[in-house]
């Protein structure tokens, strides 16, 4: 009973100091969400999980708007370390990477008037966070747009070799063409890990809703603050008809090296999905994050990818940009 008080207290009080920071007084500085047309991000950590490689990378994207209709994207991402090299690899193995080119056509392009909501001061004590905050009325960019574009991934992966004799071979194993006969891809020999790599082209197509403000107030006792947030919710279907894989033999596998994996008993899958979410926060630097679930193309039964990365942005105006 005591704990039940203590936490509706602490509701009251916070909701107290939101009605009091709601009667401060304010003068609007600036209320324009179209103040950047390029903008440019860098995910210093980012975080794969794909279901035939984990790994650790880097990711930059950017986005500029061509007049009022069209927008450009760039999006490339490239491994730091990569779960699918492993000690008996080859040495000379390329780390993953993924590169997307696109565009957009803004179907809806339009200021909407609604609240934003100004943080004047936050704090924490004994596990609560108590915010000060006020709603100001603002202008909002709101976008709805078709998206689509190039897309290519580069992945390694890798056999198990132990796995693969302490089993039945099942429809899911990669197989290999080798002197005529298929035969599941290990490494008998040796008994070592055997890497090869997907490459995977096509295009994506899909929807984008994307909702921009950017806000600054001079609030009484409270002084300059203000809400710069870039919000972009997308869903994308893959297909890539163009996937093809290569054996990546080590020193010991020599035999191995003209093993072919493009045959029909390894079809890949040629259709995929993603939904994504992105978001800036921040005026002229901002704090980025970028989240994206779904199914790569490639290998038919390891498709599965969740991807998370957190980094910092900066956009700016350019004037020719507008002229399209």
């Amino acid at each position: 009973m005591k704990t039940n008080l203590f936490i509706v207290a602490i509701l009251f009080i916070t909701q107290l100091g939101q009605l009091n920071a709601q009667n401060v007084s304010y003068k609007v500085l600036e209320d324009d969400p179209d103040t950047k047309n390029i903008f440019i991000a860098a995910n210093v950590f980012d975080i794969n999980a794909y279901m035939a490689n984990m790994s650790l990378g880097y990711n930059i994207y950017a986005n500029a708007f061509l007049g009022k209709r069209f927008q450009a994207d760039v999006d490339y991402r490239k491994a730091y370390n990569d779960a699918g090299i492993g000690i008996f690899s080859p040495k000379d193995l390329t780390k993953n990477f993924q590169i997307r080119l696109g565009g957009q056509f803004n179907l809806v392009n339009k200021l909407a008037r609604k609240n934003a909501r100004v943080v004047l001061s936050s704090f924490s004590s004994g596990g609560f966070t108590h915010t000060t905050f006020i709603s100001v009325p603002a202008n909002f960019r709101r976008i709805f747009a078709v998206r689509g574009g190039l897309q290519y991934f580069y992945n390694n992966c890798r056999t198990d070799n132990g796995a693969n004799n302490s089993r039945a071979a099942n429809d899911d194993d990669m197989r290999a063409k080798i002197n005529g006969q298929v035969v599941v891809l290990t490494d008998p020999n040796n008994f070592e890990t055997v890497n090869y790599t997907v490459n995977t082209f096509g295009i994506y197509a899909g929807l984008s809703y994307k909702s921009i403000c950017n806000i600054v107030i001079d609030a009484e006792s409270w002084g300059k603050k203000g809400r710069s947030v870039l919000s972009d919710f997308y869903a994308d279907v893959l297909f890539c008809p163009l996937v093809s894989y290569a054996i990546k033999p080590n020193n010991n596998q020599a035999y191995l090296k003209d093993a072919d994996l493009n045959i029909s008993e390894n079809q890949p899958s040629y259709l995929g999905w993603r939904f994504g979410w992105q978001a800036a926060l921040g005026r002229k630097v901002a704090f980025t994050t970028k989240m994206e679930i779904g199914q790569q193309p490639g290998n038919k039964s390891e498709t599965f990818f969740v991807n998370l990365g957190i980094g910092i942005g900066f956009g700016t105006k350019w004037s020719l940009l507008d002229k399209f």
